[in-house]
């Protein structure tokens, strides 16, 4: 792997070399107001759950497929982000085999507003998110649309770390402490990106109706960042988890991805 030269030296070669496609890094990695001020992203996530006793085994998963229009504003030292949940379908495959949709006040998915500095999300509101929901989607979406930044200049190699908390329904609470780790630059669509690899360790517990679920595992992937945009232009993790639920086993595999289309 090739060593990439300070930012500060990057940031002084002509804009000539973007025309040509050359891929330069010449800003640190932090969040902005974006270039542009309203973005659209669309997250596609499938989760599936199985369990199995001495008696016989069961699943469940769900597809999820939703768009989120975003609205940047400044907001004294911080980006406010408004987030307006326009599409939304959901998809749940029971044991049975039979198909059922999910609704977006089902699921608990909504619209949601935060504040970020130049690591991350600093403040987050919403009227309604995942309350009472027992649909199978660990990930929230701003998880995956504005993951944690080191908010300084980094070079190739260079890694950084964020604890991510999520709860549901049940009093269920997945923790994942990620490693980021800056592994290349790239150009896409003639714009400069930076390829951040993600990895991280899971716990995933919970308890309902007197039963406990207890989980463990790990997520990997990676996302694009668009250095022109100062946004994610990509974002796919996969996991995986293993455990009990009161005396049954427990696996859990999901994926999600996350594209900005406009």
């Amino acid at each position: 792997m090739r060593p990439m030269p300070s930012l500060a030296v990057l940031g002084l070669v002509s804009a000539s070399l973007v025309k040509s496609g050359t891929p330069i890094l010449g800003q640190k990695l932090a969040y902005r107001l974006p270039s542009s001020a309203t973005a659209a992203y669309q997250m596609v996530d499938t989760t599936s759950v199985a369990m199995a006793t001495p008696d016989g085994s069961s699943a469940i998963s769900g597809r999820t497929t939703l768009t989120y229009r975003l609205t940047f504003q400044p907001d004294g030292n911080a980006v406010r982000a408004s987030a307006d949940l326009t599409t939304f379908e959901g998809q749940l495959e029971l044991p049975s085999g039979a198909l059922m949709p999910v609704s977006r006040n089902e699921a608990g998915i909504g619209s949601f507003v935060t504040a970020l500095d130049g690591r991350g999300m600093v403040e987050f509101d919403s009227r309604r998110w995942r309350s009472d929901s027992q649909f199978p989607l660990l990930v929230d979406p701003y998880e995956a649309i504005f993951p944690r930044l080191p908010g300084v200049e980094m070079e190739l190699g260079d890694s950084w770390g964020d604890t991510v908390t999520t709860r549901s329904a049940g009093g269920g609470t997945r923790v994942v402490a990620y490693t980021y780790t800056l592994v290349s630059d790239t150009v896409v669509d003639d714009r400069a990106h930076l390829r951040v690899a993600v990895s991280g360790d899971s716990r995933l517990t919970s308890t309902e109706d007197g039963v406990s679920v207890n989980l463990a595992g790990s997520e990997a992937g990676s996302y694009l960042w668009d250095m022109e945009r100062g946004l994610v232009a990509c974002w796919a993790v996969s996991r995986s988890y293993e455990g009990s639920a009161g005396p049954a086993t427990m696996a859990v595999d999901a994926t999600t991805r996350v594209k900005l289309e406009n």
